[in-house]
């Protein structure tokens, strides 16, 4: 086969019960073991070589595209300027399941994403936890090293040392909003960057899912 697809339908769907009608109509049990041996074959070829009426043909052909099982992807032109389709089979695995098979898709889903979702939100708390530790450090590190330099300084020096001091505790201030400010929240686009992904995959496996329905 030319590609693998999976047509899964629910016993409850309406489609169940066309793709029931389609098994047992003799006409498209011919059209489709026709199908089988060609690329592709235009209405005009199928009811030639099978002797059956274009009309009946055409009307059985409709059904089949309808449930998916045959489809029309190429075309060309006829001498007086009609498209005209060329049917192949869609090739596809029909699965016809209960209704609770389809519906718990999404649940399972879910539960095989559940886990990833708890590692991920451990992972930004432990991200943020260092992170806060580490700058929380950093701080410290600095005003340790300024205290120091402020108790070496000679006693001769003490009023123009307060007002350094003054000038010294803004400049700590400034410094420590401006790293704070300067450190990205690793944890906060860690877990987003993770949401975001999550979320990207469940909406194209619902396209890809819908898609091959």
């Amino acid at each position: 086969m030319a590609s693998k697809n999976f047509l899964l339908v629910s016993l409850e769907e309406d489609k169940a019960k066309q793709l029931a009608q389609i098994v047992s109509n003799d006409i498209c049990r011919k059209i489709l073991d026709y199908l089988s041996s060609k690329e592709h074959a235009t209405e005009t070829a199928i009811a030639k070589d099978l002797v059956i009426a274009i009309s009946t043909v055409h009307y059985n052909l409709k059904q089949l595209l309808q449930s998916g099982i045959v489809k029309a992807g190429e075309f060309h032109y006829s001498e007086k300027g009609k498209e005209v389709l060329h049917y192949s089979l869609a090739n596809r695995y029909i699965i016809i399941a209960p209704k609770a098979t389809v519906t718990e898709t999404l649940a399972n889903k879910l539960k095989r994403i559940l886990p990833v979702v708890a590692v991920v939100a451990a992972t930004g708390f432990a991200i943020q936890v260092y992170n806060t530790v580490m700058k929380a450090g950093t701080f410290a590190s600095y005003n340790s090293a300024q205290k120091a330099a402020d108790i070496a300084a000679p006693a001769m020096q003490e009023a123009a040392r307060q007002a350094a001091g003054i000038g010294n505790e803004s400049a700590t201030t400034s410094v420590g909003t401006a790293m704070a400010q300067a450190v990205p929240n690793i944890a906060l686009w860690f877990v987003a960057g993770a949401v975001f992904a999550i979320a990207a995959y469940l909406v194209v496996d619902g396209i890809l899912r819908k898609g091959n329905r």
